[in-house]
């Protein structure tokens, strides 16, 4: 008997902002026979594939810039569709008293994957008088290069702490995406001088955040329909209850049908209602760095193992031996104490 609890698709655990994150399915197996039941293969039959042409404007995807003392944004279109007549406003308390709501504003469309400059705002000294009184002395620590030794110093200005940009457009379906996201950098903080705009070095605690390796089928919408057939190992005694979970990836943004077929003994095929997933990957995820499946696992552990022979470990690696190791053994049953 087979029981499905549900579909997964959360947030990152621990940074919400990246709201990437592949669905898992919970499956429950019961054996209510009176012998054991070899489980040896699940196979994942896509019925239909269709790639999400969603327009993609997320954090990650604004870079801010100074040039020329100018404050630059630009915008990439990280996802698998073009934007159409997409709206941008960018939103600061200071840029607010020093610029109209035109000047603040773009209009344009955004192929998928283009990158595209939609703000340059340059600071007019004559109207320095809006904003006399937010200048203060901001102490920051930039780098010796010489020494490669950060030094205190100090600069007269306003930070731009809180830069927001709302956008709002149509993907190729005439369907409108919108969404306010706050942008920034992760190395630099920006500074509005009676001179203009400028950059100084204030890193960001987060950057580099945690990739670990967990398991999942990657499909490839492109293929349209086709059968992905992974092997597997299990024996489930008489009585007895197997849980597992299968995380459904994808190189792109997709809506999937598909169902799954397992096949337990010589003959028994057990096969699973058709599930409708819809699974969110823009271009910038880098997912194939966080999640492999078994085999790639596999390949990790054994570099690994190639690491413990050569050289001394921490602690903390050793540990993540262990765990990849115990993964290893468990795959694709995942472990609730991992």
């Amino acid at each position: 008997m087979l029981n499905i609890d549900q579909v997964n698709q959360n947030g990152h655990l621990y940074y919400p902002q990246y709201r990437y994150r592949f669905p898992s399915i919970d499956f429950k197996f019961q054996n209510t026979g009176n012998g054991a039941a070899f489980l040896w293969q699940f196979i994942i039959s896509i019925l239909s594939a269709e790639i999400d042409p969603t327009p993609a404007f997320d954090f990650l995807d604004f870079e801010v810039d100074v040039a020329d003392n100018a404050l630059q944004v630009t915008a990439t279109n990280n996802g698998w569709g073009t934007a159409y007549d997409c709206d941008f406003h960018i939103n600061e308390p200071t840029l607010n008293l020093l610029f109209t709501a035109v000047e603040r504003h773009y209009r344009g469309t955004i192929k998928s994957g283009e990158k595209k400059k939609i703000f340059r705002l340059r600071f007019e000294h004559s109207k320095i008088e809006r904003i006399q009184e937010k200048f203060a002395n901001i102490d920051y620590y930039p780098i010796d290069p010489k020494t490669q030794q950060s030094f205190k110093d100090t600069i007269y200005g306003i930070v731009l702490r809180n830069i927001k940009c709302q956008w709002r457009g149509r993907d190729e379906k005439g369907i409108t995406h919108e969404n306010q996201v706050q942008i920034w950098s992760w190395s630099w903080d920006f500074v509005l001088t009676p001179n203009g705009f400028c950059k100084i070095r204030g890193p960001k605690s987060g950057a580099g955040f945690p990739s670990e390796v967990t398991y999942s089928s990657i499909i490839d919408p492109t293929r349209g329909a086709y059968e992905q057939a992974h092997p597997i190992s299990r024996k489930i005694p008489p009585g007895d209850i197997e849980r597992f979970h299968i995380l459904l990836g994808s190189p792109m943004s997709c809506h999937l049908h598909l169902k799954f077929k397992f096949l337990v003994g010589k003959t028994q095929i057990i096969e699973s209602r058709v599930f409708d997933i819809k699974i969110w990957n823009p271009r910038n995820s880098a997912w194939h760095y966080v999640y492999k499946d078994g085999e790639e696992l596999r390949r990790d552990l054994e570099e690994q193992r190639y690491q413990l022979n050569s050289n001394d470990l921490s602690s903390l690696e050793l540990e993540r031996i262990k765990r990849l190791e115990q993964k290893v053994l468990d795959y694709p049953f995942i472990s609730e104490k991992i």
